[in-house]
């Protein structure tokens, strides 16, 4: 024998116990909260007594409920009533309390007395009557006016000395025991003096060039003054060349 499956009324009373809400039951159900209320009461029947409250006593004697016959006090729900949750802002202004004054309408007409503000004022309007408009600034690269004389300089925060300032010796002094700058004892040359026939310091020979290759290009036809600027020689170096190569090979006879 199969169980009977739960019907709707069940189900509510499911849900309520299981602490879902009572509008989304209301709203899967089709119902108003109302009548959920309704259905869970007519279901599980009126609630019973709360549960005491710790520290909490039994009533006093003479205590009870009151006698048959007499309803609820004034301004109670009758026993057993499932109260409705109050909807948001249902309940009523606290003492004192005063609602914002509405916001302006932007739209209204203006009140009595009401003076608009002045018009800003057109930059491209004509002037005025009587107007005069200022002077225009002076021009830093106009030239000077007949008598102007330019300000005296402004002092430098360090009095002029000459030069060189007290205490120090003059330019190319030498205190005595030595000898003054560029000073070279007798039998010595002076600083930087090149020997004549000497190549100057730092000098590195280039190495001789390749001879049959200036005889080559010379034979070519190629200009003298150019083969002479490509091997760092002078033109009558090249022929120099040219000659003593020539000179050291001659051609052989040619055959009879």
């Amino acid at each position: 024998m199969t169980e009977a499956e739960p019907s709707w009324a069940d189900r509510i009373v499911a849900e309520f116990g299981d602490g879902h809400d009572v509008e989304a039951i209301a709203a899967r159900y089709g119902l108003t909260v109302a009548q959920v209320y309704a259905v869970v009461q007519g279901e599980v029947g009126p609630p019973g007594p709360p549960a005491p409250q710790p520290g909490y006593g039994p009533p006093p004697a003479g205590y009870g409920p009151p006698p048959a016959g007499h309803g609820a006090p004034p301004g109670y729900p009758p026993p057993g009533y499932y109260a409705p949750p109050p909807a948001p802002g249902a309940y009523p202004p606290q003492p004192g309390y005063a609602p914002p004054p509405p916001a302006p309408d932007p739209y209204a007409p203006p009140q009595p007395g009401y003076a608009a503000p002045p018009p800003a004022p057109d930059p491209y309007a004509p002037p005025q009557p009587g107007y005069a408009a200022p002077p225009p600034a002076p021009d830093p690269y106009a030239p000077p006016q007949p008598g102007y004389a330019p300000p005296p300089p402004a002092p430098g925060p360090y009095p002029p000395q000459s030069y060189p300032p007290q205490g120090y010796p003059p330019p190319g002094y030498a205190p005595p025991g030595y000898a003054p700058p560029g000073y070279a004892p007798p039998g010595y040359a002076p600083p930087g003096y090149q020997p004549p026939g000497y190549p100057p310091q730092g000098y590195a020979p280039q190495p001789f060039p390749n001879e049959d290759a200036i005889v080559a290009e010379y034979a070519d036809g190629h200009d003298v003054n150019a083969i002479a600027q490509r091997y760092y020689l002078t033109p009558e170096q090249v022929y120099a060349v040219v000659q003593r190569v020539l000179h050291d090979n001659p051609e052989p006879p040619a055959p009879q």
